[in-house]
C-alpha cells in the first residue's frame, strides 16, 4: 500500500470559551489518517483536554489585549512555524489571526483564518470599528482562505470590503450530537446550586462580558420577578462582569434568586436545569450555545442580531427580541411560561433544525475539503 503524506495543519488559538469548544470538536472528527494536527494555544487552554485530539500541543504567551508583547509572540510563533513546516496554518480568532499572518510573512505555509466573529462587528466607537476593518482588510492580502461561521459573518466581510467573495468560505458552526447522545445523565441538581426544587430556572450560558449581555439578562430578571416570584436565574460562565452583576442583583433586592457557576467543564450539565434558555448578545459571529440549547430541547429567547436569526426563526423554534430590550425579553419569557404547547413546538423544531444543519461532523468534513482544496491549488 502506497504511503500517503498527511496534510499538516498548525492550529493557533488565543481566545478560549467557544473557540476552545469549537476547536476540540473540529479536531475530534478530522480524519487522522489524512491530517496531522498541531495546536499552539494561549495559557487559557488546558493541554490535557487535547490529548488524543492533537498530535502536538504547545503553549504560546498570547494576550487578548493589544500590546508590545505581541511582537515577541509573533517572533516565537514564527520559530514554531519554521520548526513544524505546516502545509497550512489555521488561525482561530482575531488576535491569533493577526499573529499568524505576521509570523508567516515570507514563509511557505498556506494560511486559513477563522475570525469567530469579526472584531468590527463589536459595539465599539465608529472610529475603532473602521480601524479594525482596515486591519482585517490589510491582513486579508496574506490569507489564502477565510472561514466564516455564518452567512452574517460573510455578509459583514463583504460590506466592509475585507476581501473578494472568492476568498470567503462559509462553514456554519455545529455541535457534537454524537457525544451528547452518548453522555450520561447529569449529576448536577438544583439543590447543588441552592435553587429550590419547585422553582422555574431561566438560564444563560456565556462569558460574563459586555458582548453576551448578562447585564441585560439581570434587568430582564428584575422585571420577571415583579410578575412571578418562583423564578431563579442561572448564569453559566465567568468573566470580568461577575462582581458588577452580583452588585446589581444585591442593590435591587434579588440576589438570592441569582446563581453564577463560574467556568464549567460541561455546560450541558447546567443547560439541562433550564426551563427557558436565553442569549441576549449585543453581537454574535454565530452563537454556538443556541444549537446547544436546541440539542437539550430548551425553548429559547435570544436577541435579533448578526447570525442569530440564521439559527432562530421567530415564533417557530424560539423568540427573537431587540438588542438591549429587557422588557421584551421579559414578555417573551412570560409568554413561554404561560404556554406549554408553544414550549413543545419550539423544542421539537429546534431539535429538528440542529440535527439537520448543525452537526459538528459536517463541519469537520467541510474543513477536510477546504484544506485539500487549498493544498491542491497552492498559492
Amino acid at each position: 500500500m502506497a504511503y500517503v503524506k498527511k496534510i499538516r495543519i498548525l492550529h493557533v488559538a488565543q481566545a478560549a470559551g467557544g473557540v476552545d469548544r469549537y476547536l476540540k470538536m473540529l479536531l475530534k472528527y478530522l480524519d487522522k489518517n489524512r491530517f496531522e494536527n498541531i495546536v499552539i494555544a494561549s495559557h487559557d487552554y488546558k493541554q490535557e483536554e487535547y490529548r488524543g485530539l492533537a498530535d502536538h500541543f504547545e503553549y504560546l504567551d498570547m494576550e487578548r489585549s493589544i500590546g508590545y508583547r505581541d511582537l515577541k509572540a509573533a517572533v516565537s510563533l514564527r520559530k514554531r512555524i519554521r520548526y513544524y513546516q505546516p502545509d497550512s496554518i489555521y488561525a482561530h480568532s482575531s488576535k491569533a489571526g493577526a499573529l499568524c499572518r505576521l509570523a508567516n510573512l515570507g514563509l511557505s505555509s498556506l494560511c486559513v483564518y477563522n475570525p469567530h466573529g469579526w472584531s468590527f462587528m463589536m459595539q465599539v466607537p465608529n472610529r475603532k470599528r473602521k480601524g479594525y476593518a482596515l486591519l482585517e482588510r490589510g491582513m486579508a492580502f496574506f490569507t489564502d482562505q477565510i472561514v466564516c461561521i455564518s452567512e452574517a459573518e460573510k455578509k459583514a466581510a463583504l460590506q466592509y470590503h475585507i476581501c473578494k467573495a472568492s476568498k470567503l468560505h462559509v462553514i456554519k458552526s455545529g455541535v457534537d450530537i454524537q457525544t451528547y447522545r452518548k453522555r450520561k445523565p447529569s449529576n448536577v441538581q438544583k439543590k447543588d446550586l441552592h435553587i429550590p426544587e419547585t422553582s422555574i430556572v431561566v438560564g444563560m450560558v456565556g462569558r460574563l462580558e459586555p458582548q453576551k449581555g448578562a447585564d441585560i439578562f439581570l434587568k430582564m430578571a428584575e422585571l420577571l420577578l415583579q410578575k412571578r416570584t418562583d423564578i431563579h436565574f442561572l448564569l453559566v460562565g465567568s468573566g470580568a462582569q461577575k462582581q458588577d452583576l452580583l452588585n446589581f442583583a444585591g442593590t435591587h433586592g434579588f440576589l438570592e434568586n441569582v446563581h453564577i457557576t463560574d467556568w464549567v467543564q460541561d455546560p450541558y450539565d447546567y443547560i439541562e436545569l433550564f426551563d427557558i434558555a436565553v442569549l441576549l448578545s449585543r453581537w454574535e459571529g454565530f452563537g454556538l450555545v443556541i444549537p446547544e440549547y436546541m440539542l437539550c430541547q430548551k425553548p429559547i429567547v435570544a436577541t435579533f442580531c448578526d447570525a442569530i436569526p440564521e439559527l432562530i426563526q421567530n415564533g417557530q423554534n424560539g423568540f427573537l427580541v431587540p438588542k438591549e430590550d429587557a422588557k421584551t425579553a421579559c414578555d417573551r419569557v412570560l409568554d413561554l411560561l404561560d404556554d406549554k404547547e408553544l414550549q413543545t413546538k419550539f423544542k421539537q423544531n429546534g431539535l429538528k433544525k440542529v440535527y439537520e444543519q448543525y452537526d459538528i461532523q459536517r463541519v469537520s468534513k467541510a474543513h477536510e475539503v477546504l484544506f485539500e482544496m487549498i493544498q491542491n491549488q497552492g498559492r
